[in-house]
């Protein structure tokens, strides 16, 4: 096996590992899991613009979907809510084409009534 194989392996070990962790708020004193994941290349070794997108889709979806789940402790999920903006921020650099920039817009849309929806539960 050479090292780019290892390297991916590892990657993708530790971003399945850390989306487990953010998921299931499994350390929700620990906010640095979350920067920690949002720093992670894409976990595969093509490097094109499209697994770029997917990969910020991912991040960002995954950070929705650990907000809205009213299970889970309200300081963890607002400390989704915290880092949301960043893959986010990403999505917009790098949004090109008009179906990018208004799949961009409807990302903001969801997680504007999303929070608004859940801004009660998260002030406990």
């Amino acid at each position: 096996m050479n090292s780019l194989n290892i390297n991916t392996s590892t990657t993708f070990s530790t971003y399945l590992s850390l989306r487990q962790k953010i998921r299931n708020a499994e350390d929700p004193d620990n906010p640095g899991l979350i920067r920690q994941f949002l720093d992670l290349p894409p976990p595969t070794n093509q490097n094109t613009k499209a697994v770029y997108r997917a990969h910020l889709l991912a991040q960002f979806q995954l950070l929705l979907d650990t907000l809205a789940d009213e299970c889970l402790p309200p300081h963890w999920r607002c400390q989704c809510l915290d880092h949301i903006y960043i893959p986010l921020l990403s999505l917009q650099c790098v949004a090109e084409c008009k179906q990018s920039k208004q799949q961009v817009l409807s990302l903001i849309h969801e997680l504007r009534v999303t929070s608004h929806y859940l801004q009660p539960g998260l002030l406990t």
